[in-house]
């Protein structure tokens, strides 16, 4: 908490819950510490039946069906799915929250 003053993002790949057991719950953080962006990245999503579920690349992969088009399925030497469909997204989405904090203290949005 003493850290969370001066920083602008907290990035978070807890399964949904575990930041509100640590006492770290997005919306609190958020109360306490308006400036923040909290970006929460979860295998499965907040809700739904596999929520709670770990996800990891393989997983992803073997459920898209992209391991079944493989010649030979393996895990691949970069975790494809991770970057496409959390890492690459969250970057994104961050980039654009932090723009929009800046148009609005410039009163330019």
């Amino acid at each position: 908490l003493a850290l969370l003053p001066d920083v602008d993002v907290v990035v978070e790949g807890f399964r949904p819950g575990v930041m509100k057991r640590l006492g770290l719950a997005p919306q609190e953080l958020v109360k306490r510490f308006p400036h923040l962006i909290v970006c929460s990245i979860t295998g499965y999503g907040q809700t739904g039946v596999k929520a709670s579920i770990p996800g990891h690349d393989l997983n992803y992969m073997s459920n898209s069906g992209v391991l079944g088009m493989m010649r030979e399925p393996a895990p691949l030497p970069v975790q494809v799915a991770d970057m496409a469909g959390g890492a690459w997204p969250a970057a994104f989405q961050i980039a654009a929250a932090l723009y929009r904090r800046g148009k609005q203290r410039t009163n330019g949005g």
